[in-house]
């Protein structure tokens, strides 16, 4: 278990970043790990892009416990919309976060793409543009175009999501 706190250095089992977090695993993983985001430390003003991690299985998964932090995404790039990205990644739990895609030009909660299977998506509060009539903005996705959220592909298969409230957006789950 380690944590993830932006008013404390990477370092000694605490990572400051989302990035430095995922940057710290993707060489592959041999057990479970769980990053709890310490209460209070964010808002974390970042994309969060989790690919594929070796060794992730039923027993040997990934969780982010977000505690109610805020994960604000504000996008102007069109290939990368969403405030959280499974490109591949198998076995991840998101629990927890209040996930804000509201304030940029594009601005997708989630995507789910590349064959991301087996995950967890839990108890999140995704807020996309109030009133929004461009297909820009959406809370879950599950999409094999970066700038279409409703391309079909083997995207994910077994996914769990359960306890989100999806506020505005276009779709809300695509």
């Amino acid at each position: 278990t380690y944590t993830i706190n932006s008013a404390n250095p990477t370092g000694g089992g605490n990572y400051q970043t989302f990035a430095d977090a995922i940057l710290a695993i993707q060489c592959g993983i041999a057990g479970p790990v769980v990053f709890d985001v310490a209460p209070g430390s964010g808002p974390y003003n970042e994309q969060v892009v989790i690919p594929q991690i070796g060794g992730t299985s039923v027993t040997n998964t990934i969780t982010f416990n977000g505690n109610g932090v805020s994960l604000v995404s504000a996008s102007a790039n069109t290939n990368s919309r969403e405030g959280i990205l499974l490109n591949g990644a198998d076995h991840v739990t998101i629990d927890n976060f209040v996930i804000d895609v509201f304030a940029g030009i594009y601005g997708w909660g989630v995507r789910l793409t590349n064959s991301a299977d087996s995950n967890v998506i839990s108890n999140c509060q995704i807020t996309a543009l109030a009133n929004s009539t461009s297909t820009n903005f959406a809370g879950i996705v599950m999409s094999g175009s970066a700038t279409s959220a409703t391309t079909s592909g083997d995207n994910g298969d077994g996914n769990l999501f359960q306890g989100n409230t999806i506020n505005n957006g276009y779709y809300s789950f695509a």
